[in-house]
């Protein structure tokens, strides 16, 4: 069984995270190098999962107060005064199933708990439909606060906290 060593993301790992990210577009958003410095800049809390030396996962989370331009991350600043906020998670395909993304959560809520957060606030696609990660985000006890769609009407995100 392989070792998976969970650390502080830096910015050598930038370009595996772009990477990992264009893997799974269709459930994140695009990212590239000019986007990912200015996430990297705002967050909080940003851990990679290592297998031999290899990123596989990553996550980014922001807390609230900063300047980050997303209409997701928006929307929670103007419902809840304290939070943090789950950006993306990421898990390679080739590591799903080996409970990576489990691990990379529990750091997360934890790093909640320890800096006085009273909720990790996330969202989920339900148009087109990310059903693992809706399952995976009620295991945490998230649960849906509201919903926002796209412009054109073609992505639609369940907004959803979980309280600490």
């Amino acid at each position: 069984m392989d070792t998976i060593l969970l650390r502080s993301g830096n910015r050598e790992d930038f370009e595996t995270i772009i990477k990992l990210n264009e893997e799974e577009v269709q459930y994140t958003a695009p990212m590239d190098l000019e986007l990912l410095e200015n996430i990297f800049e705002s967050s909080d809390f940003c851990h990679v999962a290592e297998i031999n030396k290899k990123v596989v996962a990553f996550v980014l989370a922001l807390r609230e107060g900063t300047t980050y331009d997303s209409v997701n991350y928006k929307w929670f600043s103007e419902h809840y005064e304290k939070f943090l906020y789950v950006d993306r998670i990421v898990v390679s395909g080739e590591h799903k199933g080996k409970k990576i993304g489990s691990m990379l959560y529990e750091k997360t809520l934890e790093y909640g708990k320890t800096s006085g957060v009273l909720m990790v606030a996330a969202e989920i696609n339900i148009e087109p439909p990310n059903l693992t990660s809706l399952k995976f985000h009620k295991k945490f006890g998230f649960s849906e606060v509201g919903q926002l769609s796209s412009d054109d009407k073609h992505k639609i995100v369940s907004l959803q906290v979980s309280t600490l």
